[in-house]
């Protein structure tokens, strides 16, 4: 099994690179960076962590020389180019660069038809500083199926588009939290088979996961605690088998990470509730909610490009998060009425799940 290691926009300006990254990269036998060290710190601590080649670029933020290119030079002192197209081990083909088509928005066709200008089955790029991994062929693509020749067809190669987000804790963008693409190869490699390798994304900080979804109020709660949960529909907090049952919240975020912190678990009846509002906080067990015990949840919202589910929304009345998408829910603020949730003032949250 070959392992390759994609990330991009670390955004460091020395080399303390995130735990997680280095130890990827201690194991991975290619990493690629596409643009945006931001210093020559974070490449030479990038380079000094791989056990295998490193192969990158540099990034519309990464230093400049009055001409163009880069400061940044690569372990042989050479300066970093913008672009790399490679062949990997005679199996793979490879096209790393940090902004191919010059756009600030994501081009799932553009992007396609570069790669496939290039011979590329694998196309690593950068600058949206947003997770994206696309699977498909020029004109099939995998949000917008259309209807092409058979014979056509049939000559396509499959190509992979892969956007890693940033690596960074420090990105400047608020928009996902940080992430690689871990990529693994097995011996026998076929692009068009999708068989013998796997792709997947890898995040930087702490996630917890069992956490669920109420079929019956819509507000998201830990599973491991259901038998003493309340729920303001009545009973307990129940799933009932949810499509997305398992969703993942990040916790111990460093404070200079995107995202919304002060969210905590309710002690008394398990959802997640904003703590920074506890006194105007509802809980269905009386009162107001009590995140004793509870860790510091991470929220990202109003960015909604990832691969997260949206439309999470904080309740004004309760301060608890709920699934806005499957209606308004029941909101304890109502008691016995079992009125809504409402969203008034709320941002549009991103939850993993997975």
């Amino acid at each position: 099994m070959t392992t390759i290691l994609a990330l991009s926009d670390t955004h460091l300006n020395d080399g303390n690179l995130p735990p997680k990254i280095v130890e990827l990269a201690k194991t991975a036998d290619l990493v690629l960076h596409a643009g945006n060290f931001t210093s020559q710190a974070a490449y030479n601590a990038l380079k000094n962590a791989c056990k295998g080649e490193l192969w990158a670029v540099y990034g519309d933020l990464d230093p400049k020389n009055p001409d163009g290119s880069s400061i940044l030079k690569d372990s042989s002192g050479k300066p970093l180019g913008k672009e790399v197209f490679k062949k990997w081990n005679n199996v793979i083909s490879i096209y790393l660069a940090n902004d191919p088509c010059k756009s600030e928005v994501f081009s799932e066709s553009e992007l396609m038809e570069k790669a496939e200008e290039k011979g590329a089955d694998l196309l690593v790029f950068g600058h949206i500083n947003q997770p994206i991994i696309v699977w498909g062929k020029k004109g099939v693509y995998s949000s917008y199926p259309q209807v092409l020749d058979e014979a056509k067809l049939a000559k396509m190669t499959s190509r992979l588009l892969v956007c890693p987000g940033s690596s960074s804790v420090t990105s400047i963008h608020n928009s996902s939290f940080p992430s690689v693409a871990l990529l693994e190869l097995g011996n026998i490699f076929s692009m068009d088979s999708g068989k013998v390798f796997r792709i997947k994304l890898v995040r930087v900080i702490n996630f917890q996961d069992k956490w669920r979804c109420c079929g019956k109020c819509r507000g998201l709660f830990f599973g491991p605690n259901a038998e003493e949960s309340k729920c303001p529909a009545g009973g307990k907090h129940d799933s009932m088998n949810l499509p997305r049952a398992n969703y993942l919240l990040a916790n111990g975020v460093p404070k200079n990470a995107p995202g919304e912190a002060n969210w905590g678990r309710c002690s008394k009846c398990q959802v997640l509730f904003f703590t920074t509002n506890t006194e105007k906080s509802k809980c269905p067990a009386g009162g107001t909610h009590d995140s004793n015990g509870s860790v510091n949840y991470t929220l990202i919202h109003s960015h909604l490009n990832g691969p997260q589910q949206v439309n999470w929304r904080r309740c004004e009345k309760c301060q608890g998060l709920f699934d806005a998408s499957g209606g308004k829910g029941v909101c304890p603020d109502g008691g016995t009425k079992k009125e809504p949730h409402i969203t008034t003032g709320s941002g549009n949250y991103e939850v993993e799940w997975g």
